[in-house]
């Protein structure tokens, strides 16, 4: 489980299971915090955790725009897997979904190297180019990004998609 605290990721080593997820979830009232290993064979749970969360909290009159951002949240974790943390398989991907009235919030937290997708262009659908779609998908799909690098070595770097639903 990890905690926040003024925008910044607090890690323990243990992750939690989709059980204790669901028995937290139930206790929190728009809070949803996941920790994943960064490993592509995890995005399954990625995805569900997302999923499950947003229909659990009665958005599923929106089943589109909930596999949208679902979408999104897969683009980014695998962007943080591949190019944050250059494929190392033993580091932590942090997941926090809030909803506020009708805006959702989603946020991916690593300690990998630092990326802001803010640096890069929209993709050339020319069809040219084999992959960096990720980024223009996840800003087509969101009302809103940003990025807050991390502070220092042992710090989190914070990826916030905003999204009115």
């Amino acid at each position: 489980m990890f905690y926040w605290h003024n925008n910044f990721c607090i890690s323990k080593s243990e992750i939690p299971t989709n059980k204790e997820i669901h028995k937290l979830t139930k206790k929190m009232t728009n809070h949803f915090e996941q920790k994943f290993t960064s490993k592509l064979s995890y995005l399954t749970e990625v995805r569900k955790f997302v999923n499950e969360t947003f229909r659990s909290f009665n958005h599923t009159r929106l089943n589109i725009e909930v596999d949208l951002i679902v979408l999104a949240v897969n683009e980014a974790f695998t962007n943080i897997v591949k190019y944050a943390y250059q494929n190392q398989s033993d580091k932590m991907v942090a997941i926090r979904l809030s909803f506020e009235n009708s805006t959702s919030v989603i946020e991916l937290a690593d300690q990998g190297l630092i990326f802001d997708p803010a640096t890069v262009k929209d993709a050339d659908l020319s069809g040219t180019k084999d992959h960096g779609y990720g980024v223009c998908i996840i800003r087509k799909i969101v009302d809103k990004m940003t990025y807050k690098e991390k502070s220092s070595e042992s710090g989190w770097n914070l990826l916030k998609l905003t999204k009115k639903i």
